[in-house]
């Protein structure tokens, strides 16, 4: 973000409340109690949904306190780090403009990510010189998106000075440890049930606000029908603006329904023009005079939309400028349903045709091609929808060029061969093999007439051309790459490589990214790393995020099969900034994996943990089914490690569920492997029997040209060959090949692990010097790295091997590294004064799940004064005084 970065004010400016506005002592006490109370809550959470009165009742309650304040209106455009930053601090500034650390930020915002402690220690630093309390309010909270924001704001409510509070106005709960904060009583919550009107409140808004009396039986059946919803009393009182029969108020059903009518009601009320306005333009998503102007053939509608504004017909203003409005969600919903009734679908149609026409002038590609196709124009979307395709594609928004495709009709397609090439690119990369083929083919048929232009001169046409079989060779050789024909991968790539135009250097970024994968999983690791590296290069210059993302992660990929862990870490870092800048939000996962991945051979749970899940709560599985799968596995070897054996196996039936809908080949085999691994663990040997027959390593023979057996499942097989099987002769041999294999392939991971089962079967040999020359192999190759749980895999097995290892030798250090990190079985100390009896141990298990003593009383079928009684016994053993405390003191002590 730059320093010189236009402030927009609006957005750093409380609202401003009209005269009128409805005062709520009794929500006002709440906030009241929220600054005055000892201990601190660092965090007010205001969630309700839209209409609920949060803004008005936040902006009204800042102006009756002593407190400084800053506020904040977010928008999507703010759901990126540096500019989330840029506009705190500019809030922030407005209340002291000393403030200067705005320039250490954006001095450095290509490594944000990572400085989000020294950025918080930096804030701390500035608003200490407030010199008296300040609340930062950040209004509409539920447009962020961005981990690295929400991570931002965990980290201030841990760590931020008690005179700091921070205010979250959101319609839904942000991805924050509220339970954690709530259990230790950091966080204030404001809720619907909070903001509902009681009867009092809505009589005094009727009186008050609207300047209405209504007669108090009247007031009482609509503050119930609404259920004190604020936007549902506000649409009564203009649907009785002018109408006294209050009688006909007879609402039922859920709030959306209670909308709808009340709507009804709003809009027959209007004048014939003003609701023709309001019904035509609900077509948009967002409105301005001139867009309206073009729709509605008119020339006054600056003066509609303020009329619309100032008689407050559910619009919002989207920009301080007020150039840019729409229309509330259910007011749109209901204006197109009114408008699909009352006009025909030709008229609909031209509406849309007008609305993507002024879009293309302005240059707004999405939005021209979603009213085109919804004015069936399809010819003219069709037209639209190849360059927007590049700028989803450029982004790795494959979902939206596919969907987008599918709104328009196949022969419209066909007789447009980029778009048939689109087609291609979206079902092979989602892989989608045969219907990738299938539109390649259709683009072939259209090219392949003008296939002699590529062998003469360098017209206008040949460039064309060439461009179009440029990508058919790049998508045929991506199907052949997800068919594991590695080969004609490579093949179809350099022939695309050989007829790109030479200054097409999208095309050649998206070409090499290709022939670095297929060289990847041939295994030409030194090829590749020249092809990586050139593509890198290629796709910076071509400003190529989706590419350049791509390339990353082939790096990662490279690195882990190198066992370069740091460097795996260092690129996935990297990426993950990529993913911040670029808006690639929904390709961070990808990263995460490979963070989850390292932190788990560093033994670094933790960390490990959260990488992990965030790697695969991803939804994106028909384009990354792979991925998502190496990550579930990635949790399972966590719940593994964990010692969470049931959870692990439950986590690999999902995996395998995965693999079967996306046919994913090797990952149902992978995981029965890792199944296989749990159950040789708890020595159910008959399960690993039955796994070892069925998988085909029995008949395993390691002379065979090509493996297709599973990494995961070599140390299982081997593990039962030495250990249950006692074919210590054929464990020798086949360890034997996978040690040359490993050195030849530079399989880092591979070498370690297989040095040691060697170590432990020579150990079980007898055969000591042997062991520990292996043991003592895999400790060379680990320790620069930090490989330490491959260790922790074989703790029992080389634990007394690791012992041996003398102060003077040079592996002494890291053994001992090792060795602390090796689970020392604890007798647990219980700092109870007298143990906890079952109906005890029942009644606080309750009380951590939140629930009060009737509630006990009604589940566990006792008398409330009984569960009083053990309530006081619960808190006289832990040694606490409330439920709060007992809760944490018995987490504290693992009871629960």
């Amino acid at each position: 973000m730059s320093n010189h970065q236009v402030i927009i004010q609006s957005k750093i400016n409380s609202p401003t409340l009209r005269n009128n506005v409805l005062l709520r002592p009794r929500v006002l006490d709440e906030l009241n109690q929220w600054v005055q109370n000892e201990p601190i809550a660092n965090l007010l959470l205001v969630s309700a949904p839209a209409g609920s009165g949060k803004t008005t009742l936040l902006a009204s309650w800042v102006n009756t306190i002593q407190h400084l304040f800053a506020w904040l209106s977010l928008s999507p455009e703010d759901d990126t780090f540096p500019r989330f930053i840029f506009y705190v601090l500019s809030a922030l500034k407005k209340r002291n403009p000393n403030i200067t650390f705005d320039e250490q930020i954006t001095s450095r915002e290509e490594n944000i990510t990572d400085q989000i402690d020294s950025i918080t220690s930096a804030l701390m630093r500035e608003l200490m010189n407030f010199g008296k309390p300040i609340i930062l309010i950040l209004e509409d909270y539920h447009v962020i998106r961005s981990p690295s924001i929400h991570k931002l704001i965990e980290v201030w409510i841990e760590t931020l000075h008690p005179q700091v509070r921070i205010v979250l106005l959101t319609r839904s709960d942000p991805p924050l440890p509220l339970a954690k904060w709530r259990m230790r009583g950091q966080l204030t919550e404001i809720r619907t049930e909070n903001l509902r009107f009681t009867n009092d409140e809505a009589t005094l808004f009727f009186k008050q606000v609207m300047k209405m009396n209504l007669p108090e039986q009247e007031i009482t059946r609509i503050e119930k029908q609404t259920e004190g919803w604020v936007a549902g009393l506000q649409l009564v009182a203009l649907s009785l603006r002018k109408d006294k029969k209050f009688n006909s108020f007879n609402i039922q059903g859920n709030q959306r329904n209670i909308a709808d009518y009340l709507m009804t009601e709003v809009l027959n009320q209007l004048s014939d023009d003003l609701k023709f306005f309001l019904l035509k333009t609900s077509i948009l998503k967002r409105l301005n005079t001139s867009l309206c102007n073009t729709v509605l053939g008119h020339d006054d509608s600056q003066k509609i939309l303020e009329k619309i504004e100032a008689e407050n017909l559910f619009i919002v203003s989207l920009d301080t400028t007020r150039e840019w409005f729409r229309y509330h969600h259910l007011f749109t919903d209901f204006l197109i349903n009114k408008l699909n009734h009352e006009f025909s679908a030709n008229e609909i149609q031209e509406l849309h045709g007008k609305a993507s026409h002024w879009f293309v002038e302005k240059g707004f590609l999405a939005e021209a091609i979603e009213h085109a196709l919804a004015a069936k124009n399809f010819e003219y979307a069709a037209c639209l929808i190849g360059p927007q395709a590049e700028k989803w594609m450029r982004r790795g928004e494959i979902s939206a060029i596919l969907e987008t495709l599918k709104k328009l009709p196949d022969f419209v397609v066909k007789n447009h061969a980029d778009l048939c090439i689109w087609y291609g690119w979206a079902y092979a990369i989602r892989g989608e093999l045969r219907q990738a083929e299938a539109w390649v083919s259709e683009a072939e048929g259209q090219v392949a007439p003008n296939l002699h232009e590529l062998t003469e001169g360098n017209t206008n046409s040949s460039i064309t051309i060439r461009n179009a079989y440029t990508q058919i060779f790049a998508i045929r050789a991506m199907i052949a790459r997800q068919q594991n024909a590695y080969p004609l991968a490579i093949k179809l790539g350099e022939q695309a490589l050989s007829i790109i135009p030479e200054n097409n250097l999208e095309l050649r970024a998206i070409v090499l990214a290709g022939l670095s994968s297929a060289k990847i999983a041939l295994g030409d690791l030194s090829q590749a790393d020249e092809i990586t590296n050139s593509t890198r290069n290629v796709a910076q210059q071509a400003q190529y995020p989706y590419i350049t993302f791509s390339v990353l992660m082939n790096e990662t990929v490279l690195a882990l099969v190198r066992g370069q862990l740091f460097k795996v870490y260092e690129v996935s870092k990297e990426a993950l900034q990529l993913c911040e800048r670029e808006s690639m939000a929904h390709l961070s996962f990808l990263p995460h994996i490979r963070l989850g991945q390292v932190h788990y051979l560093w033994n670094q749970l933790k960390e490990a943990e959260i990488h992990i899940h965030k790697g695969i709560e991803n939804p994106q599985f028909p384009e990354y089914a792979l991925s998502v799968c190496n990550g579930t596995v990635n949790l399972a070897l966590l719940q593994i490690a964990q010692g969470k054996s049931v959870q692990a196996l439950e986590t690999l039936e999902k995996v395998k569920d995965i693999a079967r809908i996306y046919q994913v080949e090797n990952a149902v085999e992978r995981a029965n492997g890792l199944q296989a691994m749990i159950h040789l663990s708890t020595g159910d040997i008959q399960s690993v029997t039955r796994w070892v027959k069925a998988s085909g390593w029995e008949k395993f023979n390691p002379k065979q040209e090509r493996i297709n057996f599973p990494d995961d499942s070599f140390s299982v097989f081997c593990h039962y060959l030495i250990l249950y099987e006692k074919d210590w002769n054929r464990a020798h041999e086949i360890l034997r090949w996978r040690k040359d294999y490993s050195i030849a392939k530079n399989r880092i991971g591979f070498f370690i692990d297989t040095c040691l089962l060697s170590a432990m079967l020579c150990q079980i040999r007898n055969q000591n010097d042997l062991a520990m020359q292996n043991l003592y192999h895999a400790i060379k190759i680990a320790e620069p790295e930090k490989f330490l749980h491959p260790f922790i895999d074989y703790e029992k097995k080389i634990q007394p091997l690791l012992n041996q290892i003398p102060t003077t030798h040079e592996a002494y250090g890291f053994a001992q590294k090792i060795l602390s990190n090796f689970t020392v079985p604890q007798m647990r100390q219980s700092n109870l004064i007298e143990s906890l009896n079952e109906q005890e141990m029942k009644i606080l298990q309750l009380i951590a799940q939140g629930y009060t003593n009737p509630e006990i009383a009604q589940q566990l079928l006792l008398a409330v004064s009984t569960v009083r009684w053990y309530v006081k016994h619960i808190y006289r053993k832990l040694g606490v005084h409330n439920r709060t405390q007992a809760t944490i003191e018995a987490q504290k002590q693992d009871i629960i």
